[in-house]
């Protein structure tokens, strides 16, 4: 059963509340924890659903949506799937994540695209994309 909820602008901005157990600046990504569980469970992927590359690639597909300022309806409607595909995308389902060739459709829509670059540059580029959307985060 879907249950729907009315999204309302509120007339002054909740104040955030700091969490009881934060891990502070100490924090990793979800797809760091991953990896990291994966390198020690070679099991995981099968039995979570989950992978840390496709945490990875929605965290991309996210960014790229957002940056050009399409709702999940709008992107899938341009690339051709369906909205609950870029959801599941966007929050890292399925065993290995989108196929290259939809990541390469994704940006297009986007008016991106995607470069290969040094494994040292791209994980300093995911480091500094992690820190900036952890910053930014919705709070609700």
């Amino acid at each position: 059963m879907t249950k729907r909820v009315k999204v309302v602008t509120a007339r002054k901005p909740r104040t955030r509340l700091s969490a009881r157990a934060s891990s502070g600046e100490r924090g990793q990504s979800l797809g760091l924890v991953l990896q990291h569980y994966e390198a020690q469970d070679h099991d995981a992927v099968a039995r979570t659903g989950l992978s840390s590359a496709g945490m990875r690639a929605g965290a991309i597909v996210r960014g790229m949506r957002r940056s050009a300022g399409f709702p999940q309806a709008e992107l899938a409607r341009r690339v051709g799937v369906s909205q609950e595909r870029i959801s599941e995308i966007e929050r890292g389902g399925g065993p290995q994540g989108p196929t290259f060739e939809l990541l390469e459709r994704i940006a297009s829509a986007c008016g991106m695209v995607l470069m290969p670059m040094e494994r040292e540059r791209a994980a300093a580029l995911q480091e500094d994309a992690a820190a900036t959307a952890a910053s930014t985060q919705d709070t609700y």
